[in-house]
């Protein structure tokens, strides 16, 4: 492959003839995960597998993927289209009325101040996407300035995968597309981004909402304009996206300090139950989606982009308005029978012109609303929060192919390393076939390194390998380590052992051998004859998969 590739922006005739990608390419972003790698035993070195081969996406391919709006992608299965594809609009005849003819001022803070009424009375889809770019002040000039598709290319070193097999969730456990009913290519769209999104920013620790705002995003602009909407909102995420669990908790606080001070007969039903509004924790962190109708939500999301977190206040205080004489008829006795009533009214809650109507009903004095803002804010504060775990998102990239798996073999080791070793590139530092397979060479360059991984090939064919956090300096007796990682290959199935018990006998080297564990979970010995036990250091059954302990090594390297 080429060192250096140039980025050709399209030009906005380009951008507004685009077609369906091909059938073919479609089904190939469908079975992609079926894709198999090659990969080449004994002494043969491995040559690069080709981008067709191993799943990579073509530089020019993924260019015009990237630029190209939603329409034409095939991002999305459903949601906004019926199963004739004939678009579902949710757009009035009167949102049509109040949309005809107006221009769009260049400007972003123009834009906010001349569209703001227009805006909360619901933006037509046709508006929509010009709408959003003009209030964030995404155009030309920042898409060339900080070229989404350049971050792209340098994570993933130039070798975009179509399936994207690693990826940060922000926060969340796993990442939910239902609601959205993207097919694959949409699912891998929302990956990339969230790919370059966490490598942009490291020290965000919990941002969930950012995942439902990039999914709605991607239903109306382009994949390399919702990057840099999201950019902008995270640019300005004091009034926008909180990225800690202490700033949602502020906000659910903040909605009950509203809700006290403006609603405060509904508020002294919902305290009789015990209910409040950090029962409604799921709603912010999915940004109203499977709780309120899809129409509903696009409506928040408009004036949410134009005038940030405090629409929230204005839509809790609405919806709590409209639904707590209909849950009072049904006379709930605890926090959880208002919840599960609450749902059921929302769920129903298509007038979206009366709920949007009440909400703006509601007039906040700037001088309120902040001192509102900050007796929560005190008030969260005192309650210590425990964030997450920050986990490090880094993507590894090798200057040289490993014999024994595919680059994607690196992320999923991450996950189990420790974070000191997750900012590091891996480099390989002894081959068998090139350095020679003497025990004692082995040793005195292993030596000089510590935190390795130990990667080797069985006469079988599968792959048994060890991250060893320890020097590589002989000792009589073993030493201690909590971070040590076994693992095995298999085909496609990839399996990691970490310590469960005997943190003081993990790791032994001697002038013959060395082993891990005391059973031994793993022993190699001076003439590459391996042995391998069931383990309870790692709670691992003898890794060479095929009932016998004994067994050949037949390559190995050192990283």
């Amino acid at each position: 492959m080429e060192d250096s590739w140039e980025v050709v922006m399209p030009s906005q005739k380009e951008r507004d003839s685009w077609e369906f990608l091909s059938d073919s390419t479609k089904e190939h972003q469908e079975e992609h995960h079926e894709e198999e790698f090659l990969l080449l035993s004994g002494s043969c070195p491995r040559r690069r597998l080709t981008d067709q081969e191993e799943g990579v996406w073509d530089k020019a391919e993924l260019q015009r993927l990237v630029f190209a709006p939603p329409e034409s992608t095939g991002y999305v299965r459903q949601r906004f289209w019926d199963k004739d594809r004939q678009k579902l609009s949710f757009t009035s005849e009167k949102q049509e009325a109040l949309w005809f003819g107006v221009e769009i001022p260049d400007s972003p803070e123009t834009a906010k101040k001349k569209l703001k009424i227009l805006i909360r009375k619901g933006v037509t889809d046709e508006y929509r996407a010009p709408v959003w770019l003009a209030i964030t002040g995404v155009d030309s000039n920042s898409l060339k300035k900080n070229s989404y598709i350049e971050k792209l290319w340098y994570i993933f070193d130039k070798r975009v995968p179509k399936c994207v097999s690693r990826v940060p969730t922000f926060g969340v456990e796993t990442l939910d597309f239902d609601d959205h009913h993207f097919s694959s290519s949409g699912k891998e769209a929302c990956k990339r981004l969230l790919c370059v999104l966490s490598t942009d920013h490291m020290l965000f620790t919990y941002a969930p909402m950012l995942i439902e705002l990039i999914m709605l995003f991607l239903h109306f602009l382009s994949e390399e304009k919702t990057y840099h909407v999201i950019e902008y909102l995270l640019s300005e995420r004091e009034k926008y996206i909180p990225v800690t669990m202490e700033g949602y908790y502020t906000i659910l606080e903040t909605c009950d300090q509203f809700i006290q001070s403006y609603c405060p007969k509904e508020w002294l039903q919902m305290q009789a139950r015990d209910f409040n509004c950090h029962h409604l924790f799921p709603w912010f962190q999915r940004f109203f989606v499977s709780f309120l109708p899809t129409q509903v939500v696009l409506r928040i999301l408009d004036s949410y982009l134009n005038e940030g977190i405090e629409i929230f206040y204005h839509v809790i205080l609405a919806i709590i308005k409209i639904t707590t004489p209909k849950i009072l008829k049904i006379n709930p006795n605890s926090a959880e029978d208002w919840l599960n009533s609450l749902e059921q009214l929302t769920h129903q809650m298509i007038d979206e012109d009366t709920l949007m109507k009440v909400a703006f009903d509601f007039h906040f004095k700037e001088s309120r609303t902040k001192k509102l803002v900050e007796i929560s804010t005190e008030k969260v504060q005192q309650t210590q929060i425990k964030e997450p775990p920050m986990k490090i998102f880094y993507r590894p990239k090798t200057e040289e192919d490993s014999l024994f798996f595919k680059e994607d073999f690196w992320i999923s080791l991450y996950d189990y390393l420790p974070e000191n070793v997750c900012i590091k590139d891996p480099k390989r530092v002894y081959q068998s076939n090139n350095s020679g397979w003497s025990f004692r060479n082995f040793v005195s360059v292993a030596s000089k390194y510590d935190n390795t991984v130990f990667v080797s090939k069985t006469s079988r064919g599968n792959v048994v390998g060890v991250f060893n956090p320890n020097t590589w300096e002989e000792t009589e007796t073993f030493e201690n380590s909590k971070d040590c990682i076994l693992f095995t290959i298999d085909g496609k199935k990839e399996c990691f052992y970490s310590i469960h018990k005997n943190v003081d006998q993990v790791f032994r080297l001697d002038s013959k051998s060395f082993q891990f564990g005391p059973e031994p979970a793993l022993r190699i010995t001076e003439d590459w004859e391996a042995m391998s036990e069931d383990s309870e250091t790692f709670e691992s059954p003898a890794l060479h998969g095929t009932g016998e302990s004994c067994f050949e090594i037949i390559e190995f390297e050192l990283w």
